[in-house]
């Protein structure tokens, strides 16, 4: 898989806010700074959902020419590693997928779903070997 490049970006967050988050890290599973990066990408995704009807933007095209479906997969939809995390995601990818998305983000949505589905298989069969 091809790594995302990224860039350092000062940002300015509430204090109440990262105090919150990294007094919660270990409920969470993860930090404070993978939290908000998983939020800012996951807003985006959602953005580009909620643009998808708009005369100025073109959802699909977006995503192809900023080469986002890669950042979505790793960041909004990386592989977990147990089966209960695994079963987690596909619940919610299969209960956002009933959801009204626009017919590219149900896309993305269901190409990870797939993804996930065979990760999960795989990891079963490890187990079960």
């Amino acid at each position: 898989m091809e790594k995302i490049e990224y860039v350092e970006l000062r940002l300015k967050v509430p204090k109440a806010i990262v105090d919150l988050l990294r007094a919660h890290e270990t409920d969470l599973g993860e930090s404070a700074e993978e939290y908000l990066e998983y939020n800012i990408v996951a807003a985006v995704c959602a953005d580009l959902d909620a643009w998808e009807d708009s005369p100025y933007f073109k959802s699909p095209d977006l995503i192809q020419r900023f080469g986002l479906e890669k950042v979505f997969d790793e960041i909004i939809y990386k592989p977990s590693k147990t089966v209960e995390a695994l079963e987690a995601s596909i619940k919610q990818m299969e209960e956002f997928l009933k959801t009204k998305a626009s017919e590219g983000v149900r896309d993305l949505v269901t190409s990870q779903l797939q993804k996930t589905r065979i990760e999960l298989q795989s990891l079963r069969d490890k187990s079960n070997a």
